[in-house]
């Protein structure tokens, strides 16, 4: 995982979104329930980032929406 250097700043939503070429509204909807999808195009570009697997990022939650 990408670490941050005691130097670095703190990583907000906006320096993530700079930092991965992704739209800051996505980057904010995906830290809310509101979120239903993810391209993978935003996967891929979080994975690079943090330079981890789809699973370190994902989680799967039953939808009881049924």
């Amino acid at each position: 995982m990408k670490r941050l250097k005691a130097n670095q700043p703190t990583l907000t939503l906006r320096r993530l979104a700079e930092e991965t070429g992704l739209a800051l509204s996505t980057i904010n909807g995906l830290t809310t329930p509101r979120a239903s999808r993810v391209d993978f195009k935003t996967l891929n570009a979080l994975c690079e980032y943090f330079d981890v697997q789809p699973g370190e990022i994902l989680e799967y939650l039953k939808d009881n929406m049924a």
